[in-house]
C-alpha cells in the first residue's frame, strides 16, 4: 500500500510540475525586436542671400554690365539690386530679365531713347546740330518713356528680382533722401539719373543720388532695404565705399581700377571704349569671385 501512495504521490508531483512549466510559459513575456535608429542626415544648408550693389559713374558704370554676366556665368545666385543712377539703369536692364543678354538689352534701350528724341527734334534744331551751331539736348522724360516701354512698364514690387534705388527730392528748399522700393520702375531709374551735367534741361525736385559720397555706392541704403546675408558692391566712382557698423553682413567691394579715358560713342553700346568697359567690369568681378567665399 505504501508503494501504491508513493506512485500516486510522484505522478502529482510530475503534473503539478508540468502545470507550472506550462503556466510559465505561457506568462514569459515575448521578445519584441526594436529596429535600428536611422542614421540622421545633416540638415541642408541655407541659402545665403546676396544683395548686388551698383555704384554710380556715368560711363564708367557700363563696367557693371561685364560684372553682372560674370556672376552669370559663374552661377551666382543675386536674390536683389540696389542701384543708382547708371547702376539704377544698368540693375533695372537685369531685373527685369535676369537670363537675358544684358549688352543687347542696353543697346536697344539707347536706341529707343534715341529715336526718341530725333523724333521729337524740331527741323530747325537738327539743322543747327548738324551744322555744330549747338549740341543735341538729352530728353529725361524722354529718357523715362524708352525704358517704361522696354521694361513694359513693370513695378519695382513685381519684378523677378528684387530692386531699389534712390534720388534726392526738393521739398521746401531742402532735398531729402528717396530710397524706392515699389512704384513704376523707369519713373524711379529716371529720377536717380537726372543729373544737370548730362539732361540739360534736367529740373530740380528730383536728383541724381550719387551727388553725395554715401549713395555713390548705396551699401548703407541696400542693407536697410533687403537685410542681406552677403553684399557684393561694384564701385566704378574710383573711391571707397562709405559704410557704418549698422551694416552687419558680409560686405565684399568690387573696386574696378578705371583709368582715364577720352569719351566716345560708349554710351551707345558701342566702340572700343564700350568693349573695353565690359571687359574691366567682367575681369574685375571675376577676380574677385575667386576670393570671395561661397556657400
Amino acid at each position: 500500500m505504501l508503494k501504491g501512495v508513493c506512485t500516486v504521490t510522484n505522478k502529482v508531483m510530475i503534473c503539478c510540475l508540468s502545470l507550472m512549466i506550462a503556466v510559465c510559459s505561457c506568462s514569459r513575456p515575448k521578445q519584441v525586436q526594436v529596429p535600428a535608429p536611422e542614421p540622421k542626415t545633416a540638415a541642408p544648408a541655407r541659402e545665403e542671400i546676396i544683395t548686388l550693389v551698383l555704384s554710380v559713374g556715368g560711363s564708367r558704370g557700363l563696367t557693371h554690365i561685364g560684372a553682372i554676366d560674370a556672376l552669370k556665368q559663374k552661377g551666382v545666385k543675386i536674390h536683389s539690386v540696389f542701384g543708382n543712377s547708371m547702376g539704377a539703369v544698368v540693375g533695372g536692364l537685369y531685373v527685369t530679365a535676369p537670363n537675358s543678354d544684358l549688352t543687347a538689352r542696353y543697346r536697344a534701350l539707347i536706341a529707343a531713347y534715341q529715336k526718341r528724341t530725333e523724333e521729337s527734334t524740331p527741323l530747325y534744331r537738327k539743322v543747327a546740330i548738324w551744322l555744330r551751331l549747338t549740341e543735341p539736348s538729352f530728353e529725361n522724360k524722354q529718357f523715362e518713356t524708352a525704358m517704361g516701354n522696354l521694361f513694359g512698364h513693370a513695378k519695382i514690387e513685381n519684378l523677378p528680382i528684387k530692386f531699389a534705388t534712390s534720388y534726392k527730392a526738393m521739398e521746401g528748399g531742402t532735398l531729402r533722401d528717396v530710397d524706392r522700393l515699389s512704384g513704376d520702375l523707369a519713373e524711379a531709374i529716371a529720377r536717380s539719373t537726372n543729373n544737370p551735367f548730362i539732361f540739360k534741361n534736367a529740373d530740380l525736385v528730383f536728383i541724381d543720388a550719387g551727388l553725395d559720397r554715401i549713395s555713390a555706392v548705396p551699401v548703407e541704403d541696400a542693407f536697410r532695404a533687403f537685410h542681406p546675408d552677403r553684399i557684393i558692391a561694384v564701385n566704378a566712382t574710383g573711391d571707397p565705399i562709405y559704410q557704418t557698423k549698422e551694416v552687419t553682413c558680409s560686405v565684399d567691394e568690387v573696386k574696378l581700377n578705371i583709368p582715364e579715358f577720352k569719351p566716345g560713342d560708349e554710351l551707345t553700346g558701342a566702340g572700343k571704349n564700350f568693349d573695353w568697359l565690359y571687359k574691366l567690369g567682367f575681369d574685375g568681378m571675376t577676380e574677385a569671385l575667386s576670393r570671395i567665399p561661397r556657400k
